[in-house]
């Protein structure tokens, strides 16, 4: 398929929804939200036009009948570019894998992310590392247990996806809009991008920022997520925006 439909198809036990009528589609940026089973319900994928074709942001969850919601939103299966993730929280990344498979496009993230997903292979360091904080600030133990439950069972709706290539901090990638130029925003995640559209005034923030709410931060073994965050607020806050697009929520 070439282009995108303007229908909104339920499709049982989860649905997908896909707009594409004015207010919507911001300069050619279109947004397909696909829902996940959990708070806060649904993710944005982004479609940004190239020359010949489109470059998806972000991907959704690997979960049950997500290849029907796609071929159900009349996604464009052979206009497909490169796949971008602005990281790697599955809700943003679990069907990467899956669509490279289904398109051949590349798949592009910061290397601080393919680090993250590489962690995950043996995640079991990390777990005690973080049950060891838990512990520290009197977390009961049959709470730290099913954390460390819930760790790992996580850890499966991550994609088993290798980048074919690194996207760097101030990178300008090609579109049919003008430049789209990288930002490196950690806090929420160690190597989390987001995209900035001078021309249009349009960001693309991830899940640096959300309209009703603040993201969650990941914790660090070492530095400060948290500092890390509000350096990246300021970053961003320099911008001429007018439009942001989260990852979660409407703009």
């Amino acid at each position: 398929m070439t282009g995108l439909t303007d229908q909104r198809v339920g499709v049982e036990p989860l649905t997908t929804r896909m707009w594409a009528e004015p207010g919507q589609d911001f300069a050619g940026i279109r947004r397909v939200e696909l829902p996940i089973p959990f708070p806060p319900g649904s993710v944005n994928m982004y479609l940004v036009p190239v020359e010949d074709g489109w470059i998806v942001v972000d991907c959704g969850l690997k979960a049950p009948r997500f290849e029907v919601a796609y071929e159900m939103a009349g996604f464009p299966w052979s206009g497909i570019r490169q796949i971008i993730l602005t990281h790697v929280h599955p809700e943003h990344s679990g069907l990467a894998a899956w669509l490279h498979r289904q398109t051949g496009a590349p798949v592009r993230m910061h290397r601080r992310e393919q680090e993250v997903l590489h962690s995950l292979r043996d995640p079991e360091p990390w777990i005690d590392w973080q049950d060891g904080v838990l512990s520290r600030a009197c977390v009961p133990a049959d709470t730290r247990y099913s954390i460390r439950a819930a760790t790992r069972a996580l850890r499966s709706f991550y994609p088993d996806v290798a980048a074919d290539s690194f996207i760097e901090d101030g990178d300008i990638i090609p579109t049919a809009l003008g430049p789209m130029q990288a930002l490196l925003t950690p806090g929420h995640s160690p190597g989390h991008l987001c995209f900035y559209f001078p021309r249009q005034r349009i960001l693309l923030s991830g899940d640096q920022l959300h309209r009703a709410s603040l993201p969650h931060l990941e914790w660090y073994s070492e530095g400060c997520a948290l500092q890390d965050f509000r350096n990246s607020l300021r970053k961003i806050a320099r911008l001429d925006v007018e439009w942001v697009l989260p990852g979660h929520g409407r703009s």
